[in-house]
C-alpha cells in the first residue's frame, strides 16, 4: 500500500497540471503607435529634399488616408506613400517642386493605426519649411450649419476651414476655380485651427468637399464665408464663427415633361417666384389653365390641345425673357391595348369619372382634405354633408390654390367619429368631368395620444420670423409665420409624443420666406436661432418652456 500512496499523488497532480495548461487571452491592446523619429526631423526649416520618413514603435498601417490626409499649403499632385503593406514607418515622397520659403504641413489625421487592433496615432502632423523659419500664424474657429443645431464637421472629414490670399475686398472667383492656399479639417465639434500661416491678407472659407478635391462645387458642396479680409501680421487669438449654407442654383429652365393626357409640366432649377410661362400666340378657342404646384420648381399647364399640335412658350423670370420652348403634344391611351376594359352589352356608360381621394386629419385641428388627380374648378357645397356621428355639423370648404385639394373646415372634437358625404356633380375639374356619390368616414384620435407645448419669449423679437417646432433629427413638424412685431407666446396643440426643440429663422427683407446665402452676391443667409435644449413630452401633458432669446 505504501507504493501505491506516491503513484496516485503523482497522477493527480498531472491532472491539476493538465487543467491549468488552458491559456486565456490577456487585456485588449489599446495603446496607439508611438512616432520614435522624423527624418528629416519635424518642423525643420531649409528643407532640400523631396521625402520624408516617419518611424514608430510597432508595426502600423494607414486606414482611410486619402480621406484623412489633408496638405497644406496643397500640393498638385498626391504624394507618394509607402510601404503599401504594414511596416514600422511611412515614407512620404512628394512629386510637385516646393515653393521657396514655405511652410508645409501634412495632417495624417487618425489614419496611422497599429496593425494588430487598428489603435489610432491620433492627429499624426509632420511639419517642415523651405525657408529658414516656420511660418508661425494661425488661424481659428466654429463651423456651424445655418439651418441645422448639430456641428457640420463629423468623423469623415469632410468639412474643410481654407484660406485664399486676397489683394481686395470683392468676392471673386476663386473659390470655383483652385484650391485654397492654406486648409484644415474641422473636428467632430466644428473647431478648427489652421496653422503655419504665412503673413499677408486671406479670406476664410468653409466648405463640405464631398469630392474631396478642394474645388468649391456648388451643386453638391456647402459655403460659408467671413465677410472681412483677414490682415495676418500678428498673432491673432479672435475665434471665427462661420455659417454653412446650400446656394440656391441660378435660375434655369428644364424640359418640360408630359405625364398624362392634358397636361404638361415645366420644371425648372433655382427658386423664383416671378417666374411665368407664356403661351404664344394664344389659342383662346382652346381651353387652358396655368397653375403653381406645392413644389416650388414645378409649374402644371392643363389644356385642351389635340395630339400632335405644335405650342411654343415663352419663359420669363423676374420680368425678363430667358428661353423659349417648343412643345408638340403626345398621344395618349386611355384603355391599355394588352387588357382592354369589357363592357357588358346594354350597360350604360356612367357619366361620373372625377374620382376624389379622401385625407383624414392628423389632430382636430387640421381640416379634413379631399384631393384630385386632375384640377378642380368647381364646388357645390350645397351638395355636400358632414356628420358628427349621426348630427349634421356646420363646416366650410375651398379649393386650395393648387386646385389639387379641397379643404373642408369644421369643429372636431378628439376621438369622435365623423363622416363626409357628397352628392353627385358637388365638384367639377378643368375636363368637365363631375363626381358620383361620395361617402367617407375618419375617426379623431384620443386626447391622449397628444400633449400640448406652450412657448413663452423672453422678449419681442422686433423682426418677422419663421418659428419651427423641430422633431427627431431637427425634422419640421411645424412651422408658422409670425408677423405680429410683439408677440411672445404660442401654443402647440395636438402635438404628437416625442422629443422636440424649436428654431427661429428671422425673414429680414421681409419676402415671408428664409433666404439662404450667396458666395459671388457676399450675401449671409438670414439668421437662425435655436432654442437651448431638446426636450421631451408625453401624452396628456401641458408643458410650458421659456426662450430666454438673446442674439
Amino acid at each position: 500500500m505504501k507504493t501505491c500512496i506516491p503513484l496516485l499523488l503523482t497522477l493527480c497532480l498531472l491532472a491539476a497540471c493538465a487543467r491549468q495548461g488552458y491559456l486565456e487571452g490577456g487585456p485588449k491592446d489599446t495603446t496607439p503607435p508611438k512616432l520614435l523619429k522624423a527624418v528629416p526631423a519635424n518642423e525643420s526649416v531649409d528643407f532640400k529634399g523631396d521625402k520624408f520618413r516617419l518611424y514608430f514603435d510597432e508595426y502600423i498601417k494607414l486606414n482611410e488616408v486619402s480621406q484623412n490626409l489633408i496638405i497644406s499649403p496643397p500640393l498638385e499632385h498626391r504624394p507618394k506613400l509607402s510601404p503599401t503593406n504594414t511596416a514600422k514607418y511611412i515614407e512620404v515622397r512628394m512629386r510637385d517642386a516646393l515653393k521657396p520659403n514655405t511652410t508645409y504641413s501634412f495632417n495624417f489625421g487618425k489614419s496611422v493605426v497599429d496593425n494588430n487592433e487598428g489603435n489610432a496615432y491620433g492627429e499624426l502632423m509632420y511639419v517642415f519649411s523651405t525657408g529658414d523659419y516656420l511660418d508661425s500664424l494661425y488661424v481659428a474657429g466654429f463651423i456651424t450649419d445655418a439651418l441645422n443645431r448639430s456641428r457640420e464637421a463629423d468623423s469623415c472629414r469632410c468639412t474643410l476651414a481654407m484660406l485664399y490670399r486676397s489683394d481686395s475686398t470683392s468676392i471673386d472667383s476663386t473659390l470655383y476655380s483652385r484650391r485654397p492656399d492654406y486648409m484644415a479639417f474641422a473636428d467632430t465639434t466644428g473647431a478648427f485651427q489652421i496653422p503655419f500661416v504665412k503673413p499677408g491678407d486671406y479670406k476664410l472659407y468653409a466648405m463640405t468637399d464631398e469630392a474631396k478635391d478642394f474645388i468649391f462645387q456648388p451643386q453638391t458642396d456647402k459655403i460659408a464665408f467671413l465677410d472681412t479680409v483677414l490682415h495676418l501680421n500678428r498673432a491673432d487669438s479672435t475665434r471665427y464663427a462661420l455659417r454653412l449654407f446650400t446656394e440656391m442654383p441660378d435660375f434655369r429652365v428644364l424640359p418640360p415633361e408630359q405625364p398624362r393626357e392634358g397636361l404638361i409640366e415645366f420644371k425648372f432649377e433655382g427658386e423664383s417666384p416671378s417666374k411665368k410661362v407664356v403661351l404664344d400666340p394664344p389659342r383662346p378657342e382652346v381651353k387652358t389653365l396655368s397653375i403653381p404646384t406645392e413644389e416650388a420648381d414645378v409649374m402644371h399647364f392643363w389644356h385642351g390641345f389635340a395630339a400632335g399640335d405644335s405650342l411654343r412658350f415663352y419663359v420669363y423670370n423676374r420680368g425678363a425673357l430667358v428661353d423659349t420652348l417648343a412643345v408638340q403634344v403626345l398621344p395618349f391611351h386611355t384603355e391599355s391595348k394588352s387588357n382592354p376594359v369589357k363592357k357588358v352589352a346594354g350597360e350604360e356608360e356612367s357619366p361620373y369619372k372625377l374620382t376624389l381621394e379622401s385625407q383624414a386629419p392628423s389632430n382636430p385641428d387640421a381640416d379634413y382634405a379631399l384631393r384630385s388627380d386632375t384640377p378642380l374648378v368647381e364646388l357645390d357645397t350645397g351638395r355636400i354633408r358632414v356628420f358628427q356621428d349621426t348630427t349634421s355639423v356646420a363646416f366650410s370648404a375651398k379649393i386650395d390654390s393648387t386646385k389639387e385639394r379641397v379643404w373642408v373646415s369644421f369643429d372636431k372634437k378628439p376621438d369622435t367619429h365623423y363622416r363626409f358625404q357628397a352628392l353627385p356633380e358637388s365638384f367639377a375639374d378643368f375636363f368637365g368631368e363631375k363626381n358620383d356619390t361620395l361617402d367617407f368616414s375618419f375617426s379623431t384620435k384620443k386626447a391622449s395620444d397628444f400633449g400640448v407645448i406652450r412657448l413663452q419669449l423672453s422678449r419681442t423679437i422686433g423682426k418677422l420670423f419663421f418659428l419651427d417646432l423641430l422633431g427627431e433629427k431637427g425634422a419640421v413638424k411645424e412651422s408658422r409665420y409670425v408677423a405680429d412685431l410683439g408677440a411672445t407666446a404660442f401654443d402647440f396643440k395636438y402635438v404628437v409624443p416625442g422629443h422636440y426643440s424649436f428654431r427661429m429663422r428671422v425673414d429680414e427683407n421681409e419676402n415671408k420666406r428664409w433666404d439662404t446665402g450667396n458666395v459671388r452676391e457676399g450675401r449671409q443667409p438670414e439668421p437662425v436661432y435655436f432654442y437651448p435644449e431638446t426636450f421631451e413630452l408625453r401624452g396628456f401633458w401641458d408643458l410650458k418652456k421659456t426662450w430666454n432669446f438673446k442674439e
